[in-house]
């Protein structure tokens, strides 16, 4: 599905769909998309569509979520869960990608503001029994780190997590942020987490106090 323009409310359904791929998309944020598709396997949804709601993914196993044109007031009245829908995932991807808007003479970077979706979302959000593998990409740690030991509160059988943010603070840093302590609130349920890569654009001792912490709180871990 390439350059879908909705101007209205549907419904996919599908009991055969295997595969879904969103490239792109444009949406009224009052359009509300509603996906039963209980055969299908593979997600990939390169933008947020309006308003989502996946009522029946019982089979889904790889779903990779992008949140550039992200609109979070759209989601305050309740009722789409972006996260639970997906509980059922074995591999997890969400990504929030930096806008490069051309204005004039200049590129404008702009970043969707999802840390605060994210947190409410987890907090309501059914546990990810079936969770393997999760890559959270372009997430600030020093504002959006309490999505990290959210998600690792609900992932009982994880056992890769990978944390990335290069390009994103190489194109938005705009002087140096104060850097919070980095803490676990939530209890991780996970004995099987074995590997945690990070891939984060920031001082090395930053990068340092990052490891330590996952090493003190994953007695599992083998690699880091």
């Amino acid at each position: 599905m390439e350059d879908c323009t909705l101007e209205t409310s549907i419904i996919i359904a599908s009991r055969v769909l295997k595969k879904l791929v969103i490239v792109d998309s444009s949406c009224s944020t009052n359009v509300k998309i509603h996906l039963s598709i209980p055969s299908l396997c593979s997600l990939h949804v390169n933008a947020i569509p309006g308003k989502v709601l996946w009522e029946n993914l019982a089979s889904l196993v790889t779903a990779h979520l992008n949140f550039r044109y992200f609109y979070p007031y759209c989601y305050q009245k309740g009722g789409y869960e972006l996260l639970s829908g997906l509980s059922n995932a074995t591999n997890l991807e969400l990504t929030c990608e930096p806008l490069r808007l051309q204005y004039k003479n200049d590129v404008v970077i702009t970043q969707p503001i999802i840390k605060d979706f994210l947190e409410k979302e987890l907090l309501d959000c059914v546990a990810f029994n079936n969770l393997k593998s999760l890559y959270l990409g372009e997430l600030d740690v020093n504002t959006d780190f309490i999505v990290v030991p959210q998600f690792l509160h609900l992932s009982s059988n994880l056992e890769m997590f990978t944390l990335c943010n290069e390009e994103n603070r190489r194109l938005i840093i705009a002087g140096k942020k104060e850097s919070k302590e980095l803490c676990f609130p939530f209890p991780i349920r996970s004995n099987r987490l074995k590997t945690v890569r990070i891939k984060c654009y920031m001082e090395p001792e930053r990068i340092e106090e990052l490891a330590s912490t996952f090493k003190a709180k994953l007695e599992t871990l083998d690699s880091i």
